[in-house]
């Protein structure tokens, strides 16, 4: 099963990091979504004070970080919360601060996070293409590159791993455990 977390270079890298610097790595493995926890509420703060001031922005900011799924992301030892953070920074920098290379950083780092992220990076920019009038629009070379950028990551990224493909992955998820998932057909 290790071909299928191989790919997820930034948080191991993170927990990496963190172990040299003499943190004990199990405990790591919990610091670093419980801060990407704290981190995104913080955001969700920032990002929601603009429109409804700072004490309703902090209120509905700290529901949604308490949101059972959200709460339940900090506890498990994944990298499902920093992906989430760096997601939401992308978006908050793409929509509120107009910043498209910045939050291009953040959504190809979400891919290094959690490579499945590529589906979302790739139809955020078709959205914006399709539903973002042409003035506020960034522009389709950007978004190209953007979408394009995230799909050459995700594939360096299973090739380095050596990634059996979705349909190993959709097999395990949805039909049966297999203890050997390189053993399953890779074909539809």
């Amino acid at each position: 099963h290790l071909a299928f977390f191989r790919a997820r270079v930034l948080y191991t890298g993170l927990l990496a990091a963190l172990g040299a610097a003499g943190a004990p790595l199990v405990a790591a493995t919990w610091w670093i979504p419980l801060a990407a926890w704290l981190l995104a509420a913080g955001l969700f703060g920032l990002w929601l004070a603009r429109p409804l001031g700072v004490v309703l922005g902090a209120l509905l900011a700290l529901g949604l970080a308490h949101l059972p799924a959200l709460l339940k992301q900090a506890s498990y030892s994944t990298p499902d919360g920093l992906a989430l953070l760096l997601v939401c920074l992308g978006a908050y920098l793409m929509l509120e601060r107009r910043r498209l290379g910045l939050a291009s950083a953040a959504l190809l780092a979400a891919i290094a996070t959690r490579p499945d992220t590529v589906i979302l990076v790739g139809f955020l920019a078709l959205a914006l293409v399709v539903c973002t009038p042409c003035a506020e629009r960034p522009r389709l070379s950007a978004l190209t590159l953007l979408a394009g950028g995230g799909a050459a990551l995700y594939l360096g990224l299973a090739r380095f791993a050596g990634e059996y493909g979705y349909w190993p992955l959709f097999s395990i998820s949805f039909d049966e455990k297999s203890a050997h998932p390189a053993t399953l057909p890779t074909a539809i």
